[in-house]
């Protein structure tokens, strides 16, 4: 068809340009905050602009991340619209407000709630994984696994089996194919791994065996690996009732007994994570529901959205943390140390990605919108910042661009979709 024909070539200039199309859209986004009266009764010309420019920049990103062509990628599109759209929305309660007299937080509610439902299914989605730039990025994430391997991404338990299970077969590969009796493929497609052990980068085997030399401990780091034993098998770990932990009348624990601690610990530090996730998800509607119960001149909505960010930050760490442990904890058990299920068990140990971690440095500096919110701007952010820029105010340029600053800070003011970080 040529409209399918017309959008092919589209997508193909936009990749291909990608590059100098990004930096076009950047400076376009940034210059429309530099233009006079930014603030004034034209703010909604102004800002449709600017949305305008923010949607097309999501489209373009949606076509560098091939969203288009994978399942999921309408939802991750809708998602990036949802957030661009926002401030319209706002102002457009705005005029209503001054118009009929309307309360603008009713529509800002409503917004806040249509987003953290999306999110929430989102979050469902990721089976509770941390939401990156609002479900963008697990959308994404989830997108590329869906390609790159036919499957949709899995939560952190499938992540451990299948890196596990991948390391397993690149050093059994041989053991198992001679004690079956098959050959390279069905050996392969019996152990239900497919091609999966071919592709164990370096980098994956080197974490597998720092993790085997943790969970056989320091007294035992020169043994061989298990894989070195001459058998796919483990090697059996050390006998359970000599454990000092076992006095008289003590049964023993055994690998079972450990499994099960093992996997109730993780499904408790998978629930902290999830839950200090909803709140996150919650938090804007949260802020906005108590801006329209008391107002923005109000300490009750900055205090109650502060507290649900620490919260959430909070439980976040606490469940790595408590993950970790248990992880550590299992795979010392007298009943499966010096084994590869102790490998297993370390692997279980919730650890933060690299998305993951720069999500949370987001979300810790995203706490610096506390100083630009009332009633905290007010009573000290701008008379600070005030006696600043009446310092700076004879020095060329830097004392036009402190006032200039200064008036793209109070004029953020005016709405709250500038300053509420959702």
């Amino acid at each position: 068809m040529p409209e399918q024909s017309l959008f092919t070539r589209y997508k193909a200039w936009v990749r291909r340009n990608n590059v100098a199309l990004n930096l076009f859209e950047t400076g376009l986004s940034s210059a429309t905050w530099l233009l006079p009266d930014r603030f004034s009764d034209g703010e909604f010309s102004y800002e449709a602009i600017h949305t305008a420019i923010g949607l097309i920049s999501t489209f373009h990103e949606s076509i560098l991340s091939g969203a288009h062509d994978r399942d999921g990628g309408d939802l991750l599109l809708a998602l990036g619209v949802l957030q661009q759209l926002q401030v319209l929305v706002e102002l457009g309660a705005l005029w209503g407000e001054r118009a009929r007299g309307r309360n603008r937080y009713d529509a800002l509610v409503a917004y806040e709630a249509l987003k953290a439902g999306v999110r929430g299914f989102v979050l469902l989605r990721s089976q509770g994984r941390m939401l990156l730039q609002g479900g963008l990025g697990n959308l994404e994430q989830e997108a590329l696994a869906a390609s790159t391997s036919g499957r949709p991404a899995g939560g952190r338990p499938t992540e451990v089996f299948d890196a596990f299970a991948r390391f397993r077969e690149h050093h059994c590969r041989a053991a198992l194919e001679e004690e079956r009796g098959e050959g390279a493929g069905k050996g392969d497609e019996a152990d239900g791994l497919g091609a999966r052990g071919a592709t164990l980068s370096s980098a994956e085997q080197a974490t597998m065996e720092a993790a085997w030399q943790g969970a056989v401990g320091a007294a035992d780091a020169s043994a061989p690996l298990w894989w070195d034993r001459g058998a796919c098998e483990p090697a059996t770990g050390a006998d359970p009732s000599t454990s000092s932990g076992a006095g008289p009348g003590v049964r023993p624990q055994s690998a079972g007994d450990v499994a099960r601690a093992a996997a109730a610990a993780q499904a408790r530090s998978a629930r902290l994570l999830a839950a200090a996730e909803a709140l996150h998800v919650l938090r804007p509607l949260i802020y906005a529901a108590t801006l329209r119960r008391w107002g923005r001149r109000a300490w009750r909505p900055w205090l109650a959205s502060l507290l649900v960010d620490l919260a959430s930050r909070q439980l976040s760490f606490r469940a790595a943390a408590t993950s970790r442990q248990a992880a550590y904890a299992a795979a010392a058990s007298p009943a499966v140390q010096g084994t590869s299920m102790a490998v297993l068990y370390r692997l279980q140990g919730i650890r933060f990605t690299a998305a993951e971690s720069e999500e949370l440095l987001r979300r810790r500096t995203s706490l610096l919108f506390y100083l630009l919110r009332d009633p905290v701007f007010a009573s000290h952010t701008r008379p600070a910042l005030g006696r600043l820029a009446g310092k700076l105010e004879r020095v060329p340029l830097v004392g036009w661009g402190g006032g200039r600053l200064l008036e793209i800070l109070d004029g953020m003011q005016q709405l709250y979709s500038y300053t509420s970080a959702s």
